[in-house]
């Protein structure tokens, strides 16, 4: 059963075979094949080419054969076992892979076979002006026998260049060999480790297998990674293709049986299950509950060991807890709302000079959220007043609140919310969240207050926005914005009929309502399902999935 069918893939996009033209040039890969093709021009001799298991060694080796099908100039030979019993077996197969296996069987003993591969390497690489190459995968089989044999068939040479050129793509344990025949080891003209895949490259891999594999047709929906679900692939495989392969193919099955095209972090964990070579974080944000269900637990039994101790009781201080709270619960009753004629409300960046910390300006590389998750106390802050307020008297003084993600700063908050960052927006943050002392260090899960810093009608570049979903709360719209692509944002809007709305959108507003329509249309677009247009009325005039024009 071809099970992707049912996920509009036209093929096995996490195949365990090295299917070349499935092959991702990651900045690994690329340099590996990069210094290849160098010494193969060159004519330099051996080449070795070493890494852990599930790298991908056996992937760039065909892919390079397959590369290099149509040039004439080029004659490769793979052998795919190097472990031979003997020096007679060896020296057979590679001979029947250069003469053909009649005239490789017309020799008699070990010596036959070497004068005959000899004259062929001399016909073929001086008379004939070609490039033979000897590839031989999983080279840490390779014995002491089959390298001296090697290295003898590197003794083949000209004045100015090799006949015969070797690479061996092997696991780490050829290192011991090499240790063990230092003048084998001393032919080396490259040595090259290829390392893990990166978090950028891992995230690059998986969509590059999916749109090769991706149905034509743009109505289709498409399977999409949320970026924590990248994250979480990337966490778990240690960037190992043949980990991320396989990954891939069970996380496919899970979305199968969920009925869902969306690959969220819980669908990843789902699908790991069955995969024991792979590291499973325990979620950040349940040891975040779980200590503070401790914290609440302990709070509770000494509470209730004071009060039922009555000789250690004062009213007093119930007396005192009762009027504060009940203070607390006045101020914090909002205003009935008062109904007017307003535009409605974008927000806006307000513009005021300021002064921080040289680390808390710097955009991906500022100050990130160090340490534990932290449940720090909320405190209590009064805003700058936005500049309608006098018309307006019940637009929203403070946005809400989000938690701190594990590598985030204020700068990054301040971009995911406002849209933009500034030294202006970084000192109201500031203002809002006195218990930060340093801007530089900030905690994972630390609450930080978002200020409604300057809500203004929207501009005539502002009318028009791509929507994907609508929140009530910040923090819920802020979630949502990470668990999307790197092109999203978070909208504030608010209303007299309406209040306060949070929008996750697309970063690039419209003139035009025909505008935005027409970018939904994209096939780039197509993994905001459901998505609408918003224009400065609030008023939805569009959808992906119904009203296309």
């Amino acid at each position: 059963m071809d099970y992707y069918k049912l996920l509009n893939l036209t093929r096995e996009p996490f195949s365990n075979s090295p299917d070349p033209d499935l092959f991702f040039r990651s900045s690994k890969h690329a340099d590996c094949l990069h210094n290849i093709e160098i010494a193969l021009r060159l004519h330099r001799g051996l080449c070795v080419v070493c890494g852990e298991v599930g790298t991908g060694k056996t992937t760039i080796c065909r892919h390079l054969l397959q590369s290099t099908v149509d040039d004439d100039s080029l004659e490769m030979h793979l052998i795919l076992d190097p472990s031979f019993n003997d020096e007679l077996e060896m020296l057979s197969t590679i001979n029947s892979m250069f003469n053909g296996p009649g005239e490789a069987g017309q020799c008699q003993n070990a010596g036959q076979h070497k004068e005959m591969i000899k004259d062929y390497l001399f016909l073929q690489g001086v008379d004939r002006q070609k490039t033979i190459a000897l590839l031989l995968d999983e080279g840490q089989k390779l014995t002491s026998t089959g390298a001296e044999i090697l290295r003898e068939l590197l003794n083949f040479e000209t004045n100015s260049q090799k006949l015969v050129q070797i690479l061996i793509f092997a696991q780490r344990e050829i290192d011991q060999l090499l240790e063990q025949m230092p003048n084998f080891a001393d032919r080396i003209s490259l040595y090259h480790q290829l390392l893990p895949l990166s978090r950028k490259d891992t995230d690059l891999f998986i969509r590059y297998r999916l749109d090769r594999s991706c149905a034509s047709d743009p109505e289709q929906k498409k399977v999409v990674f949320t970026r924590r679900a990248l994250r979480l692939v990337h966490t778990m495989t240690g960037g190992y293709p043949r980990k991320i392969i396989n990954l891939g193919h069970n996380i496919l099955l899970t979305l199968i049986i969920k009925g869902t095209h969306k690959v969220t972090p819980a669908v990843v964990r789902h699908a790991a299950r069955n995969l024991q070579a792979l590291h499973c974080p325990l979620p950040w944000t349940r040891l975040f509950w779980c200590a503070g269900g401790m914290v609440i637990l302990a709070l509770l039994w000494t509470f209730n060991a004071i009060y039922t101790n009555s000789a250690f009781m004062d009213p007093t201080v119930f007396e005192s807890l009762n009027r504060s709270t009940s203070e607390q619960s006045l101020s914090s009753t909002p205003p009935p709302d008062q109904e007017h004629n307003s535009q409605p409300a974008v927000l806006q960046p307000i513009q005021k000079k300021i002064h921080t910390s040289p680390l808390a300006k710097r955009s991906p590389e500022g100050a990130h959220a160090q340490g534990e998750p932290q449940n720090l106390p909320p405190t209590e802050f009064t805003p700058t007043p936005s500049p309608i307020d006098d018309q307006n008297p019940s637009l929203p003084q403070l946005l809400g609140s989000v938690h701190v993600n594990r590598n985030e700063n204020l700068w990054n908050i301040a971009q995911g919310i406002y849209g933009t960052s500034s030294e202006d927006l970084l000192q109201e943050l500031i203002q809002a969240n006195p218990e930060i002392e340093n801007p530089d260090i900030i905690h994972q899960g630390q609450q930080i207050h978002i200020p409604a810093t300057g809500f203004e009608p929207a501009k005539e570049n502002q009318q028009y926005w791509i929507v994907t979903s609508t929140h009530t709360k910040l923090d819920e719209a802020y979630d949502a914005m990470l668990d999307g692509p790197d092109r999203l944002r978070v909208l504030c809007t608010w209303d007299s009929k309406n209040g306060l709305q949070y929008h996750v959108v697309v970063k690039t507003p419209f003139r035009q309502s025909k505008q935005a329509k027409k970018t939904m249309q994209d096939v780039e677009y197509n993994i905001f399902a459901g998505a609408q247009v918003l224009d400065a009325n609030n008023m939805y005039i569009g959808n992906i999935a119904q009203d296309i024009e």
